[in-house]
């Protein structure tokens, strides 16, 4: 498993950075991006390569990241 975040941990970082253009935030999205593609190892239905589907958690995430009152927050204040 380790292979994954070695093989993909750039091309989500760069993904989420193009989404939320905060360097920051796209370090935390991509640690939590990762915590949900090992949770949801077991659900991967290999209708798609990994790469895919290991975006699509990524944007979703940046996405509710956005979205999200905390981020919300965090904006206002700094």
């Amino acid at each position: 498993m380790d292979y994954v975040i070695k093989d993909y941990w750039q091309d989500v970082w760069n993904y989420s950075f193009i989404i939320t253009k905060d360097p920051h935030l796209s370090d935390d999205i991509t640690q939590d991006v990762f915590i949900k593609v090992f949770k949801n190892w077991n659900s991967f239905r290999k209708e798609s390569s990994i790469k895919t589907w290991i975006l699509k958690i990524t944007r979703n995430t940046a996405i509710n990241y956005l979205k999200s009152s905390y981020f919300k927050r965090i904006s206002l204040i700094g």
